[in-house]
C-alpha cells in the first residue's frame, strides 16, 4: 500500500467518488462519461494512477453493486462523503487475502463492463 493510499488527499478522494460512478447499476451515457472524465482530470492524478485506484481502492468497495445477485443495486451513485468514508475504512482495515482476491473473482462479465466503462473515461482523459 502506498503512502497516498494511507493518507488520501482531496484529489484522491475526488477520484474515488468519480470512479465509484462506474459501478452504478444503470447504463451510463456519454454525458456521464464526460462528467466523470472532468472530475478525474481535476484530481491531478495520471490515468495509470486512476486505473490503479479503480481496481485496488474503489472496486473492492463498490464492485458488488453490479453483481447479478444484488436485488437492489444503486442506480444513481453515492455521495462523496459516503464514498470517501467507505474507501478509507477499507484501506485502514487492510485487506485479507480473500478481500484482495475479491476483485479478481468478480464475474468476467462484470469486470469487462467496468473495464469498458473505464476505457470510455480514459478516452476523455487522454483528449483533455
Amino acid at each position: 500500500m502506498t503512502a497516498s493510499q494511507l493518507t488520501p488527499d482531496a484529489g484522491r478522494e475526488r477520484a474515488w467518488t468519480a470512479l465509484a460512478e462506474l459501478f452504478v447499476g444503470r447504463e451510463l451515457q456519454d454525458y456521464d462519461f464526460d462528467d466523470i472524465g472532468r472530475e478525474l482530470v481535476a484530481t491531478g492524478l495520471t490515468p495509470a494512477q486512476l486505473h490503479d485506484a479503480l481496481w485496488h481502492e474503489v472496486a473492492p468497495v463498490f464492485g458488488q453493486n453490479l453483481a447479478w445477485f444484488n436485488p437492489t443495486p444503486e442506480m444513481e451513485g453515492w455521495s462523496g462523503d459516503r464514498v470517501g468514508e467507505w474507501v478509507r475504512q477499507r484501506l485502514q482495515r487492510g485487506a485479507t487475502l480473500a478481500q484482495r482476491l475479491e476483485v479478481w473473482l468478480l464475474p468476467d462479465s462484470m469486470r469487462r463492463l467496468v473495464e469498458q466503462r473505464w476505457q470510455e473515461v480514459e478516452r476523455r482523459l487522454l483528449s483533455a
